[in-house]
């Protein structure tokens, strides 16, 4: 059991790496669109940012899977 919940606070960590990267890259994304008065580029940029912040959601949930 002790292998499942290292493996899974492993799995966390990756996730909430990944997604607070991909928000910030995002964000980045955003503000350079924002600059060059790029419309469809805002757009993506923030559909970039809430997908981060929903895969970063998604490794804070896996912290709670319990077995």
């Amino acid at each position: 059991m002790n292998y499942f919940s290292q493996v899974m606070s492993l799995l966390s960590r990756g996730v909430l790496a990944a997604g607070a990267l991909y928000t910030v890259w995002g964000i980045i994304q955003l503000g350079s669109a924002i600059k060059d008065h790029n419309g469809p580029g805002m757009q993506n940029a923030i559909f970039q940012t809430v997908g981060g912040a929903i895969i970063t959601a998604a490794g804070a949930w896996i912290t709670s899977i319990t077995m």
